[in-house]
């Protein structure tokens, strides 16, 4: 257990004990019991694997749904004006967790293994530590955006060097419908689309141009040819020859314009130290990993491998499509930010982000960290 002047955190240890070489756990039964009727500002979701993107409730405590998953952070704020949120922090390893209201308080409920609903986690080293459980608490609900538990409680940074980590300002061309008006050629997957938006960039003051393909279809060989779905020869390594990928890369850098690509996570995890040594040399400045969409144990792990492997590349990370943060930044700040969050791109198709929904951000889901709101289209 620890407290802060500004809430508490536990968590779960399990020691080195004789004849125990391995664990499977089925339930982490974490309760949380709160007094009183307080306001509650929190998000339903309809199962383990989403997007983590959705609208929030704000209703009395007693107006909050039973059996249902409930993302986190969740806040809450007492009629005396005190204000808490529940999160978790360090996850690292181990099932994300969600909340369910059932009898008696807030349930931890972990996300399961993929393909079954019994198996959380399975551990086959120790120690082995469950991620902190994070209560912050303040005197006014403003003052839950002030507090640094989260990143307090994850390990010092792990990369030696950190002078090449800085952020940067990128076009990103899915956002805006790849619009090249007043020119000459045929928008596509190739150099000339590419060039347009590197002079863009450059005229302006960007810091880099953000690849990601062309109408829904990604830059590199894809034999499912679908933005949201990787086919099996997906190859991240094999930019389509039409694109001309030398080229752009050399023309960008004759610019003084960095390069950013997007990849769907699947193929990138296939080949990840192949992408990444072929992407530094290339002189990429970072990725957007896409369409994660989950945060069982399995996906956890592979995310810090991610990021390990990119923080070797010099390579910094956006994850889309993903689980919320829990201060792994501190560990690794090549993670500039994770959207899984209803965020302005959502206007090209629906009017569900509103101000509502502006104001419940910071109070909810950027309270756990950075998130892309794609704000600037």
């Amino acid at each position: 257990v620890r407290a802060f002047d500004d809430g508490i955190a536990f968590r779960y240890e399990f020691p080195e004990q004789k004849a125990w070489d391995s664990y499977v756990m089925y339930d982490e039964r974490t309760q949380f019991n709160l007094q009183g009727n307080p306001m509650a500002l929190l998000m339903y979701l309809p199962g383990y694997v989403n997007t983590h993107e959705g609208v929030y409730s704000h209703v009395r405590y007693d107006k909050v749904a039973r059996k249902r998953l409930i993302e986190m952070p969740a806040t809450f704020e007492f009629d005396n004006g005190v204000a808490v949120a529940i999160t978790e922090a360090a996850i690292r390893d181990y099932a994300g967790m969600y909340l369910m209201k059932e009898k008696g308080g807030l349930t931890g409920k972990l996300s399961p293994k993929l393909g079954q609903e019994k198996i959380k986690v399975e551990i086959d080293n120790f120690p082995h530590r469950t991620p902190w459980r994070v209560i912050s608490v303040a005197d006014r609900v403003g003052g839950l955006l002030e507090t640094n538990i989260l990143t307090s409680l994850n390990e010092p940074c792990r990369i030696e060097d950190t002078s090449w980590i800085k952020p940067c300002r990128t076009t990103f061309t899915w956002w805006n419908g790849n619009v090249v008006p007043d020119s000459t050629f045929s928008p596509g997957n190739n150099f000339d689309t590419n060039k347009y938006y590197i002079d863009f960039a450059a005229r302006n003051g960007l810091d880099a141009h953000g690849i990601y393909g062309y109408a829904e279809t990604p830059w590199y060989y894809d034999d499912n040819f679908n933005f949201g779905w990787a086919g099996p020869n997906a190859d991240v390594t094999k930019p389509i020859p039409c694109l001309n990928m030398p080229r752009i890369v050399e023309y960008a850098r004759s610019k003084g314009v960095g390069i950013h690509l997007w990849v769907h996570w699947r193929p990138l995890y296939d080949k990840l130290e192949e992408a990444f040594a072929l992407y530094e040399e290339w002189g990429v400045r970072g990725l957007m990993v896409d369409f994660m969409d989950r945060n069982d144990q399995e996906m956890i792990r592979i995310q810090e491998e991610i990021l390990e492997c990119a923080a070797r590349h010099r390579l910094f990370i956006q994850f889309h499509g993903s689980s919320k943060p829990s201060g792994l930044v501190r560990t690794y700040p090549n993670e500039f930010t994770r959207e899984g969050t209803l965020n302005y791109e959502v206007c090209k198709w629906d009017t569900l982000v509103n101000a509502d929904h502006d104001i419940a951000i910071p109070f909810t889901r950027m309270l756990a960290g950075a998130t892309d709101y794609h704000l600037g289209g």
